[in-house]
């Protein structure tokens, strides 16, 4: 069995090789003068270059493969294992490069396909002569593009077949796990590079086409990932609007939708205060509950299909934020302040007392020190949901979180905050005999520490981020 997998190895590698001269023939040889198309644009004509270019390394790095498995297949011992173990590097090397410029480069081509003429003219030339070639229909550009991406996947698999059929003493397992490991590896990091690659697009095309966003909000962060969007209609109160949503991992943007590609912000929730409720009797339609602001929507899609997509997307990201929250096990807070927010990390040591200057220097922009702060006649306590409990300078924060946190009745997913109110406080000017208030617009000032990253009223609140 093992000298089946052998000869499969040796087999396709072969066939893989004709290909490979036939793409060179047909195709990368003809293009290779990008100056006959000058409907290219300079980075097209760069990704494309640059993707031929490398299919001639792969050509002969194979071909040198090759040579070196017909060898040891003669050999009373063949060490495919070996060979695969010496070259992994430079198979690695080139076949990386290949896939990490392999999407632009097709992408560029599709789009001359579709707007020149002359491209699709020499498209069809170079087609026939892969059918002269190969004594079939032909390919196209396209299908040769993607053989080597197809063949580096293949060969941790073949590896992992002749593993399978290879004894652990025999003199070339070991190389076999070493050749495997390294091409498995490069797999990984290119479709995990392709899927990262792919979602910071998409983060980017919607960061250009939405217009309005609000002051703090940034819709490219690196751990920001675009779950599903579509369009959907929203019932809020009496209006019924018709709504571009998009849902991430962190969170639910919607917006109106202005010409064929931009789009008015119009609203956003975090999914760590989004509860989704379906509604069972109607085919099309569901209710998301905003926690932080008792707000509720009706969102309904065009189809039952669609909704039924929709609410495995919603449930799975807010069934996952719900696993993964645990107010414990956070050290980075978020204060907002108005519009905007500042971020900066809070140890277990930190009292409240801590807490409060820190943010306050925060929120001043570092134009107040900590000393600068006067807790003289400033109220304190935890408020949570509608009770409210004594609170202490010298409180430990990780125990006021662990102490109100446990108080399943009130620290729920619907009501998962507790403020550090500051009724009244003023902060002694370093530069002034009179006392500075900061206070919001219209109300006393309050630190939230919540398990929500969303801004409601004029309050001051500090997330966890």
């Amino acid at each position: 069995m093992r000298v089946k997998v052998l000869d499969e190895i040796l087999d396709t590698e072969g066939r893989y090789l004709k290909d490979i001269e036939v793409m060179m023939d047909c195709y990368v040889v003809p293009l290779r003068d990008s100056n006959r198309f000058p409907e290219l644009n300079s980075s097209d004509k760069s990704d494309i270059k640059l993707l031929f270019s490398t299919v001639e390394f792969i050509k002969d790095g194979n071909e040198e493969l090759n040579l070196k498995l017909k060898e040891q297949m003669n050999s009373p011992v063949p060490l495919f294992g070996k060979i695969f173990m010496e070259q992994a590097d430079k198979l690695c090397q080139y076949y990386g490069v290949y896939c990490n410029h392999h999407k632009e480069a097709n992408e560029s081509i599709s789009n001359l396909l579709k707007s020149s003429s002359n491209f699709r003219e020499q498209m069809e030339l170079c087609r026939v002569q892969t059918a002269k070639r190969t004594g079939s229909e032909g390919l196209s550009i396209g299908d040769f593009l993607s053989k080597p991406f197809s063949r580096l996947l293949k060969y941790p698999l073949l590896l992992n077949q002749l593993l399978k059929f290879t004894d652990e003493n025999h003199p070339d397992y070991q190389n076999i796990l070493k050749a495997l490991e390294a091409l498995q590896s490069e797999v990984d990091k290119i479709n995990s590079d392709k899927a990262r690659t792919d979602q910071l697009k998409k983060l980017l095309e919607i960061n250009n086409n939405v217009e309005g966003l609000p002051k703090g909000f940034k819709i490219i962060t690196p751990t920001r990932v675009v779950i599903y969007e579509g369009m959907l209609g929203k019932i809020s109160g009496t209006h019924n609007q018709e709504r571009h949503v998009i849902l991430f991992g962190d969170c639910l943007l919607y917006c109106r939708k202005k010409g064929a590609t931009k789009m008015q912000y119009r609203g956003m929730i975090p999914l760590a205060r989004l509860r989704v409720e379906d509604i069972k009797d109607d085919p099309v339609s569901w209710k998301i509950h905003r926690s932080d602001k008792d707000l509720t929507y009706t969102l309904y899609a065009k189809s039952s299909s669609e909704k039924k997509t929709w609410l495995q997307h919603m449930n799975s990201q807010t069934n996952e934020r719900s696993r993964s929250r645990s107010v414990l096990n956070k050290d980075i807070v978020r204060v907002y302040w108005r519009e905007t927010f500042k971020t900066f990390v809070y140890t277990e040591a930190m009292t409240v007392r801590e807490l409060f200057r820190s943010s306050i220097k925060k929120i001043s922009m570092g134009q107040v020190k900590p000393e600068d702060v006067s807790e003289e006649g400033c109220g304190l306590l935890a408020v949570v949901g509608n009770e409210k409990y004594p609170l202490n300078w010298e409180d430990l924060i990780t125990n006021v979180v662990k102490k109100y946190s446990t108080d399943t009745a009130h620290f729920n997913d619907e009501n998962s905050h507790f403020c550090i109110s500051a009724t009244t406080f003023s902060v002694v000017s370093p530069t002034k005999e009179e006392s500075v208030k900061l206070e919001p617009r219209g109300a006393a000032s309050s630190f939230v520490l919540s398990k929500s990253l969303s801004v409601s009223g004029p309050s001051m609140r500090i997330s966890l981020a």
